[in-house]
């Protein structure tokens, strides 16, 4: 939940520290905010670390000597220290603390976990900073889920953006904009399902804007730069192998249709016919929700429904009229995510 706890851990203590998340998100009634994914490397982790902790007003760091031998951990404690955001220090195991981090946070209050005063102490703090949402949740009588935490649900949103040097100026510069401001503002629309999102950008190269598919609350978009050839081939061959049970769907369950965006802007420069085809063949590609976006008027329109189909073509002309990609991209992510949403309730749906 936004703008509430941000949990600092080392990675070595993540099953204790994931016990503890647990249970205060069980006991508050909140879903304290902790990297999952292990990535501690990249500007990409770094820019999703920063914006976690600018959003939540409390940080929570787990006290134990990984932590302190972490320079990762370390850098959040000092980063939200500077930021001026509550602290708390969780000591997990009797920690020893050294000299330095005395001189640095001695001031902080820390809280023995083991210890069933200050366990409840943090707790009824929690609750007093920002309301016992346990209870609350209670009292509404929200819809229920309809699905239990056992069996939940994944859609993957994948955007495939042309970054070749016809897409220099306006065109690459209005497909960040767009895709930025709506990834950033979506209303989730089924609290059942989690929405992962992830970035395949080709020019001479190909590359992911994530090392893995992000959730959509915490996924931030990096300006993507223009410039080269347009590797349509490489980019339909890396999306067939990252959509498979080798890759980004590695758990097996859960994974839904899967929501498809395709802007591009010209020709391929690399032999597509073959890898193309070979997608298509891809069940978890064939059964996804698929648009394609085409900028101006120069790009193919044969592959743009080749690959998602003749009523899923969309332009985007550049027109004085047609100024922003904006309020296409959000009619495009509501209906394919309604669509994969809805299709969740078809027990035919799932791979």
């Amino acid at each position: 939940m936004a703008n509430e706890v941000f949990i600092s851990y080392s990675r070595k203590d993540y099953e204790k520290v994931k016990a503890v998340k647990d249970e205060i998100d069980r006991l508050v009634g909140i879903d304290c905010w902790m990297d999952l994914n292990g990535i501690e490397s990249g500007d990409w982790f770094k820019k999703v670390i920063i914006s976690a902790i600018n959003r939540h007003k409390t940080l929570l760091f787990m006290l134990t000597p990984q932590s302190m031998n972490s320079p990762f951990a370390m850098k959040e404690l000092g980063f939200a220290a500077s930021k001026g955001k509550r602290i708390v220090l969780v000591d997990l195991e009797h920690t020893q603390m050294n000299d330095d981090f005395l001189f640095d946070y001695s001031d902080k209050d820390i809280i023995h976990w083991n210890n069933q005063l200050e366990h409840d102490k943090l707790i009824n703090n929690l609750k007093a900073w920002f309301g016992d949402k346990s209870e609350l949740d209670k009292k509404k009588n929200k819809y229920p889920f309809l699905f239990s935490e056992k069996t939940s649900r994944t859609i993957h949103v994948f955007f495939l953006v042309d970054s070749s040097g016809s897409m220099m100026g306006r065109r690459i510069d209005e497909v960040n904009k767009a895709c930025s401001e709506v990834l950033s503002s979506f209303d989730i629309i089924n609290p059942d399902i989690d929405i992962k999102v992830n970035v395949l950008i080709f020019g001479t190269s190909v590359e992911w804007m994530c090392p893995v598919p992000v959730p959509i609350d915490e996924f931030i978009w990096s300006p993507i730069e223009s410039g080269g050839l347009t590797s349509f081939g490489e980019a339909c061959s890396e999306l067939n192998l990252k959509m498979s049970n080798q890759g980004f769907f590695s758990s097996g369950q859960g994974i839904m249709k899967s929501l498809i965006v395709l802007l591009t802007d010209g020709e391929p420069t690399d032999s597509y016919e073959a890898p193309l085809k070979r997608l298509l063949q891809n069940p978890y590609f064939h059964n996804s929700n698929r648009f394609a976006i085409g900028i101006g008027s120069d790009y193919n329109r044969s592959i743009l429904r080749a690959f998602a189909g003749e009523k899923k073509v969309f332009e985007f002309s550049e027109d004085e009229d047609n100024s922003s990609m904006k309020p296409m991209l959000e009619r495009i992510m509501q209906i394919g995510l309604y669509a994969a949403s809805y299709a969740a309730l078809d027990e035919q749906s799932e791979y």
